[in-house]
């Protein structure tokens, strides 16, 4: 009986997983989700690819007549969950991402949310015609809910277009409300890497001194009354005082708290970098990596949990030069080698819950950086990207839903794609006249 079990219990638990990943295999993509205390706002897209696993060649099931329900919860201010379920709504059909349509809809919630609610959370629930089942369930829980934009870097005529200077700019998702958030009228001619901080009310980025060229870091503030660079919150330079050189800093990236930046650090012409983090409220700085590696430190990305950055980094330690991705503890400990082998990898960032990382590589054996995603110890690394030209940088969306990248090496365009690889549309429209690049994608 045991060896009848141990074949057949494995099979059962397979069989099972199956039925239930096929009866619950319906799903939407959600944009534009907002809240009040009476009811929450959505625009929906049918999401079900017959093939999951080639979502990009798929045709998508229909999603027919049918009805949609809001489930609702939070904690109110005893700390006790409260359930909640909205009134339904009868469709017809829901438009799939293939369509350029989408249903927009409009909840009433059976019991108001308070105003001091925390912990708010929203699953969408369908019951009705999905492909040729009658009576299918579907359900996906909404991600972030609230509005975002998007900050990058602009500088026209491309790169190395002699004295054009870069500014900091932001958008929102849907290409609208363009605002320029930064210009040389603070002895500054190019701005870099810029970082929105996590509650979206500040924005960090690297900026390069006229003359000099020496890199700061610089902290505005988005909800200030006063254009920039009035809003200059605090200027970031780890130059010890009375020193006889400066240092450059640059690749901001906020601790979760939003209390923290860290930074790369380097001298003059130094080929070595380290990470330094600054107290964003003293401007104080201590130095986290060892500096017994030589390594030109990219981009940094601080980890959901706040316990860890990863980076990527060029070193000569397997005895070549090349590009891996690195993560290490805020106190500088455990340093760990993600993508030791023969493959170029650069530009990460942490999924926003901490499970992933995001990152560019030639891993693929060609010449183009494209993208690819990997778990956060490393592991089962994919490509989720396969273009013409390379990508070199990259963010996730609040709600891990989609990717914005900057794709071209003179000249670069914005985009924006579902985390899938489907459902890609142009951001920025300046012709590759232009470098857009370095996005951050935040609150707003």
């Amino acid at each position: 009986f045991k060896n009848y079990a141990d074949i057949l219990i494995p099979k059962a638990i397979s069989y099972s997983a199956g039925l239930l990943n096929y009866f619950f295999r319906g799903n939407f993509k959600i944009t534009n989700a907002s809240y009040d205390s009476t009811s929450v706002s959505m625009w929906i897209r049918n999401k079900t690819y017959i093939n999951t696993s080639d979502p990009a060649n798929s045709a998508i099931e229909p999603m027919g007549t049918g009805s949609l329900w809001v489930s609702y919860s939070y904690k109110d201010n005893q700390g006790n969950t409260v359930y909640g379920l909205s009134n339904p709504i009868n469709v017809n059909n829901i438009p799939s991402v293939k369509d350029n349509a989408y249903l927009s809809v409009t909840f009433s919630l059976n019991t108001p949310i308070p105003s001091d609610a925390s912990d708010v959370s929203f699953i969408l629930i369908f019951k009705g015609v999905l492909g040729n089942e009658s009576d299918a369930i579907a359900a996906k829980k909404l991600g972030y809910i609230g509005s975002t934009r998007i900050a990058y870097y602009h500088q026209p005529g491309g790169f190395g277009s002699g004295k054009n200077n870069s500014y900091i700019y932001s958008i929102d998702p849907d290409g609208q409300n363009i605002a320029q958030l930064t210009n040389d009228s603070d002895g500054y001619e190019g701005d870099f890497s810029p970082a929105l901080s996590p509650d979206g009310t500040k924005l960090a980025f690297s900026a390069q001194k006229y003359g000099t060229e020496i890199r700061d870091i610089i902290v505005v503030s988005l909800t200030s009354p006063y254009a920039y660079p009035g809003n200059i919150i605090r200027i970031f330079d780890s130059t010890p005082s009375g020193g006889s050189q400066s240092y450059d800093e640059s690749s901001p990236s906020w601790s979760p708290d939003g209390t923290e930046i860290a930074a790369k650090r380097w001298q003059g012409s130094s080929t070595d970098t380290e990470i330094i983090i600054f107290n964003v409220a003293t401007g104080q700085w201590r130095q986290i990596t060892s500096g017994s590696v030589v390594e030109w430190i990219g981009k940094l990305s601080w980890s959901p949990t706040g316990s860890k950055i990863v980076y990527s980094a060029n070193t000569s330690e397997s005895g070549t030069s090349r590009d891996d991705i690195f993560i290490i503890n805020t106190d500088g400990s455990n340093r760990i080698n993600l993508t030791g082998d023969n493959y170029a990898d650069i530009s990460p960032s942490w999924s926003p819950d901490g499970t992933q990382i995001l990152f560019s590589s030639k891993r693929d054996g060609g010449s183009i950086y494209d993208l690819w995603i990997m778990d956060a110890d490393g592991k089962n690394i994919r490509q989720i990207t396969n273009y013409t030209q390379s990508i070199y940088s990259s963010a996730w969306s609040s709600d891990r839903e989609q990717v914005v990248f900057s794709t071209g090496t003179w000249y670069s365009e914005l985009y924006i794609m579902d985390i899938d690889g489907t459902w890609l549309y142009p951001l920025t429209n300046d012709g590759y006249t232009a470098l857009n690049g370095s996005p951050s994608w935040g609150k707003k």
